[in-house]
């Protein structure tokens, strides 16, 4: 299936999208291995983000490479986030990731894309607490 000209949701894609919805699957990710315009593809077939996030979401976490390590943050603990998403009903909202620094850590709350972390202007910009969501497809 063409959706909007260039990114391509094959019918097996597309059946096991609406099948994981329908047994209560869950998918996460955090790294980009579909990409981008497959998740996109997927909310497009299913109606919506709304439709969607109930059993498929896709974390990015910025400078970490597909097979981990990389200039970003790089220390996160993603399994346990999906654990309890699928064992215990607790959808991530977010989770927190940091990168080790000499001297001080850096964290930062990771959301469900597009949505992304935004220094709310106080505290200690190293702190995960200090930011808030931003949804950039609201603005």
């Amino acid at each position: 299936m063409e959706i909007d000209g260039r990114v391509g949701v094959s019918r097996g894609d597309a059946c096991f999208a609406s099948l994981a919805r329908r047994i209560g699957s869950r998918l996460n990710s955090s790294e980009e291995y579909h990409g981008i315009g497959y998740y996109e593809g997927v909310l497009k077939f299913m109606g919506g983000r709304k439709q969607t996030e109930d059993f498929f979401r896709l974390f990015l976490v910025p400078g970490v490479h597909h097979s981990g390590g990389g200039p970003g943050f790089t220390e996160f603990d993603s399994m346990s986030t999906l654990e309890n998403w699928v064992e215990k009903g607790q959808a991530p909202d977010k989770f927190i990731a940091c990168r080790p620094a000499e001297g001080a850590e850096r964290c930062r709350p990771i959301f469900p894309y597009p949505i992304i972390a935004h220094y709310s202007g106080k505290g200690d910009p190293k702190q995960a607490a200090n930011f808030v969501p931003f949804d950039p497809t609201e603005h």
